[in-house]
């Protein structure tokens, strides 16, 4: 496996083999080296997305974050999902009373 400019083939087939994934910023990154630090960016990121589609009404953007957290491998799982749930829960009240009390 040639590892690119600089390194000869023989060097690269000596290197342990890393499992490398394509970040969403378009990097190339070792996964377990970033993976840890990235998690918590990603909660309070998702966090603050959910906190802003409940203020703007807007439960398709909460529905997209449960199921992305219920994918395997994404970070900021389980707690974000709860977070998501339970945002989307207030949101079919919200506007289960905003339709009810417009069809009158």
């Amino acid at each position: 496996m040639y590892a690119g400019p600089g390194q000869s083939p023989g060097r690269a087939a000596m290197e342990p083999a890393v499992e490398r994934r394509e970040h969403l910023c378009g990097r190339v990154e070792c996964v377990p080296e970033c993976q840890a630090a990235m998690e918590p960016a990603a909660a309070s990121m998702l966090s603050a997305a959910i906190g802003d589609a409940e203020t703007l009404r807007l439960p398709h953007q909460v529905q997209r974050i449960i199921r992305m957290t219920g994918r395997p491998g994404v970070l900021a799982g389980q707690t974000v999902r709860d977070q998501a749930r339970a945002a989307l829960t207030r949101l079919d009240r919200q506007l289960a009373g905003t339709v009810a009390t417009s069809a009158r």
